[in-house]
């Protein structure tokens, strides 16, 4: 796969160009050209992955954003780069993925948020498809600590 289907050097940039340790990773990824999320490569890459569908795999982002308690990446299996290629079965696989977190985080129910990047434009820093469900910290008496998403 050429390299530059991979990552989005501008976003990348963007986002993280503060994060030294993300600009490396993304370095690497594109050297290696090799997409990260593919399936072959996620237990290569290290992702401790939490659960498992036909379609999907869920993982810890090793790369939490900050103020958020749990960062879950939410990764179709198959290389699809923008939500419009989902297949039907796959779009409709995402309310049992968010059920069976329910009942393995119990505290997702107080509340999360789930993002996608989809295109340049909307900001995308990888080009394979994937949701974020974050749920931020809360501190007592001060209430959730926001979890900034650049988009765009």
């Amino acid at each position: 796969m050429d390299p530059k289907k991979i990552v989005c050097e501008p976003n990348v940039e963007r986002y993280y160009g503060d994060n030294p340790e993300l600009l490396k990773k993304y370095k690497e990824v594109t050297v290696k050209g090799e997409c990260p999320f593919c399936e072959e490569n996620i237990k290569k890459e290290g992702f401790q992955v939490v659960m498992k569908t036909n379609n999907w795999q869920v993982v810890r982002n090793p790369f939490p954003y900050k103020g958020s308690r749990i960062h879950f990446l939410i990764i179709p299996k198959r290389h699809v780069i923008s939500l419009a290629a989902l297949f039907p079965k796959e779009w409709n696989q995402m309310s049992e993925i968010i059920n069976i977190l329910f009942q393995r985080f119990p505290s997702l129910v107080k509340g999360f948020g789930l993002a996608i990047r989809d295109g340049k434009i909307g900001g995308v820093t990888l080009y394979h498809l994937h949701f974020h469900l974050i749920a931020p910290k809360v501190k007592p008496g001060k209430g959730q600590i926001p979890v900034n998403f650049g988009i765009g």
